[in-house]
């Protein structure tokens, strides 16, 4: 399958893949990391297409995922006309922030809680 982005999209072509890979992060830094490698592979026209706050930065940490996450799904939210590439960035940046979620709550459960670790 290729990566080269599609016109009109502004996922990668392996968008599929991309689940699998937040899926399978067991830390922060795998989450983080999978973040950055999907946003270096996102179409820049369909980027200039969004509104400049929209666009990704820098991911340093889970914070700065879940920060943005949230600031995507709110101006999603906001917006009258349903714009395609904002729904897909803030859809796959959700998913990144729920995985996080999940992460942080395996690393702190406590022992014998009989979450997996």
């Amino acid at each position: 399958m290729s990566t080269t982005p599609t016109p009109g999209r502004i996922a990668p072509a392996s968008a599929l893949s991309w689940q699998g890979r937040l899926e399978s992060a067991g830390n922060e830094a795998e989450v983080v990391a999978a973040v950055r490698d999907y946003v270096s592979e996102l179409d820049h026209e369909e980027l200039a297409k969004l509104p400049p706050d929209c666009r990704p930065g820098k991911f340093l940490d889970g914070n700065d995922v879940s920060s943005f996450a949230f600031h995507l799904v709110r101006r999603q939210h906001e917006e009258r006309d349903e714009q395609p590439p904002l729904t897909k960035l803030a859809a796959f940046f959700s998913e990144a922030s729920q995985r996080l979620s999940q992460v942080f709550k395996k690393r702190d459960a406590p022992e014998g809680s009989g979450l997996p670790t």
